[in-house]
């Protein structure tokens, strides 16, 4: 159990609630932030995802199939109540 935690940790496989909770985390103020914003970056890359840390979510957005392939622009403003599939661009 605590192996199969570790490899998703690693590997970047993470459910969509777990990416969300380390977003907010990256966005905080404070040294593990840091950390954070470190794992942000490794998840992103390995889901061959980009969103920024300065896109603007209102509410916590639906993401069925995880990351997977989402881009979206700096400074974008994503509502509420939004559902995002896989391979989007949001620009």
């Amino acid at each position: 159990m605590l192996k199969d935690k570790l490899y998703r940790w690693i590997s970047g496989e993470i459910s969509s609630n777990t990416w969300w909770n380390i977003r907010q985390k990256a966005l905080s103020s404070g040294f593990l932030a840091l950390f954070y914003r470190c794992k942000y970056i490794h998840i992103s890359k390995i889901s061959c995802a980009f969103i920024p840390l300065s896109a603007k979510f209102t509410g916590k957005p639906v993401l069925p199939h995880g990351i997977w392939g989402i881009f979206i622009s700096n400074g974008a403003q994503i509502g509420t109540n939004v559902i995002i599939m896989h391979q989007v661009t949001i620009g």
